[in-house]
This record gives C-alpha cells, structure tokens and sequence, in this order.
C-alpha cells in the first residue's frame, strides 16, 4: 500500500500489515481489505465508504473521528477499539462472524445494526440506541448495556447477556427460552424449581 496517497478507490488489498502505522486523513471507497493487519493502527479522520474488511485484525485502532458508510466486517478480529469516537454524520457497519472485545459502542445511534454471528466480549454498550439492532447467534459473555435504547432489538438467537430491566428501555425487544430468564438475574428474587 503506497502510504503517501490520500485517496484510494475500487482497490483490494491482500495481506497488507501495517502494524503501528498512520493511515490517518486517508479516503477509501469501495475498497475491500484482506487478510491485514491493523493491529495499533492510526485511521483518525479517515473515510471508509462502502468498504469491506475480509479476517482482518483491527485490534487496537485507533479511529477518533473516522467515517464508516455501509461498511462491512467479516469474520475480523476486532479487540480494544472505541466505537464512540467515530464520526457520526454518516454511519452505517454490519459485523459477521466477527470477535469483538473490549471494545465502546457507547453514546451512539446504531438503529437497525446486525451484529451477525458474532463473539462480543467485555463490550460496552451505554447509553447507545440499538432499536432495531439485531444479534444474530452472538456470544454476548460480560458485555454492558446500561441506559440503552432496546425498542425491538432482536436477541432471539443470542446467548450469554446480562440486560437489566431496569437500566435499559425495553419495549417488543424479543428474546428466546431458556436466555430470557437471564433478565430475572437482576430482581431480588428467589426462583425455585
């Protein structure tokens, strides 16, 4: 990858790494990413419009006020970013197949996102709007949602959240037996069999 260009369109790029490097105030459209390395990466102020990031490792990247426009992430490493940072203006982003820990999705609109599939570990999700949003097949294990918008979230098939009723707005969200008795874990009650 030439790092002294600005912008890049229609390319793909197949196991390139750049660990630790500065792809910050770049522009990439309809690029597809394969197989990289990003780990520790700088991709502040960068746009991504209608990009796809095929096993690649984004841990640690940082992305303060980067654009994401009809972005998608398949089957990435993606361990310690912070979501919250990213410019919101222009947002949209799926994740399939993705592992996703540590990582903030707090203080954003992500109405109607897929999370498709997806490992999402010791994650953050306050004060977020994910009316909509749908995770499909997720591990959830140790992940927050705390003052977060679940109007018709959809974790039917989704296993191993922690949600209390309490902290988060809940209204036709839908969710399946046996992982609904999970929301009981927060009430100061006793259940017997």
């Amino acid at each position: 990858m030439d790092l002294l260009r600005e912008i890049y369109e229609d390319e793909v790029f197949v196991k390139v790494y750049l660990q630790d490097e500065y792809l910050n105030f770049k522009e990439f459209t309809n690029c597809t990413f394969r197989n990289c390395s990003f780990n520790k990466g700088n991709f502040a102020n960068s746009k991504f419009m209608e990009c796809v990031f095929i096993e690649c490792d984004l841990s640690n990247v940082n992305i303060d006020n980067c654009s994401f426009h009809e972005i998608k992430f398949d089957k990435c490493k993606i361990l310690g970013v912070n979501f919250s940072t990213i410019n919101t203006l222009i947002m949209s982003f799926e994740f399939t197949e993705c592992t996703i820990k540590l990582c903030s999705f707090s203080y954003l609109e992500l109405k109607k996102m897929i999370f498709d599939n997806c490992v999402i570990k010791d994650s953050f999700f306050q004060n977020t709007d994910l009316s909509g949003t749908a995770f499909r097949k997720c591990d959830l294990s140790g992940s927050t949602f705390h003052d977060a918008n679940l109007t018709k979230a959809n974790f039917v098939s989704a296993i191993n959240y922690s949600i209390n009723p309490y902290q988060n707005k809940l209204k036709k969200t839908r969710f399946s037996q046996p992982e609904v008795m999970s929301l009981l874990d927060h009430l100061d009650i006793v259940i017997e069999e």
